[in-house]
């Protein structure tokens, strides 16, 4: 990503809607599938937004490809692991079995999605768990993507390849942000006609912030209950086809 953008993220992301809302729906389904606790890599840890929720999993260890987004993890958890270092090469490197492996909305910064999955899954332990959310739908790709460094947005079909190519199965699958997409797509559509380039992640109002927030959080109640039919992201959580 862009260096701005990892100062912007350090600022909002304990209080901007979609950051708060996304935590609360990743963790309720990560307690309501049961994902066995015990030690937890997250794979592009940023700015440290997600380390308090997934300290609650188990022990902690984060990996970041920029040194100034670490220092800002450290700023907020001065006494957790966090690992320089670029994906996939970085995993090559990494010795010790997790129980959880986490990439929240990072494999579609990263150009080898493939490569890194497959070592990602490498990094398991038995029974373990991948857990996963990336952007959907390509055609809803605007100036927020370019940005952010984005080398795609998934489909559904791309996605399952991608993950079976790594010999992974498919636990649980759902979109998500799914009440608000009908607003989003037509926001997003608005800003190629009228060629805006803006973030969707700028400043809105307290009341505002509050309101999405609430709207897109009633989705923890929804997931994993079912699954969503469509939506800005996908969740997915996985397990290896073959236990060792």
């Amino acid at each position: 990503m862009e260096k701005f953008t990892y100062k912007k993220m350090f600022e909002n992301e304990m209080t901007f809607w979609w950051f708060v809302a996304r935590r609360k729906i990743i963790s309720n389904a990560m307690m309501k599938l049961n994902i066995s606790k015990g030690d937890v890599l997250e794979l592009g840890s940023g700015t440290g937004g997600n380390v308090k929720f997934l300290k609650a999993f188990g022990n902690y260890t984060g990996i970041e490809k920029e040194q100034v987004a670490i220092d800002y993890s450290q700023s907020k958890h001065p006494q957790t692991n966090f690992i320089q270092g670029n994906l996939p090469q970085k995993l090559n490197e990494i010795r010790s079995k997790f129980d959880i492996v986490v990439l929240l909305d990072v494999l579609e910064h990263i150009e080898d999605d493939a490569l890194t999955l497959d070592l990602a899954a490498k990094l398991l332990k038995k029974h373990g768990s991948i857990v996963m959310t990336m952007p959907a739908f390509p055609s809803l790709w605007t100036y927020h993507d370019d940005i952010h460094h984005h080398f795609r947005r998934y489909t559904k079909k791309e996605l399952y390849l991608v993950c079976k190519k790594a010999g992974l199965l498919v636990n649980y699958h759902s979109y998500f942000n799914f009440l608000l997409f009908p607003v989003i797509v037509v926001i997003r559509f608005l800003k190629k006609i009228l060629k805006i380039k803006s973030s969707d992640d700028k400043p809105i109002s307290p009341t505002s912030n509050k309101l999405l927030t609430h709207v897109f959080g009633l989705e923890s109640k929804l997931i994993p209950k079912i699954r969503l039919p469509f939506g800005l992201s996908h969740i997915i959580i996985l397990k290896k086809m073959t236990e060792n």
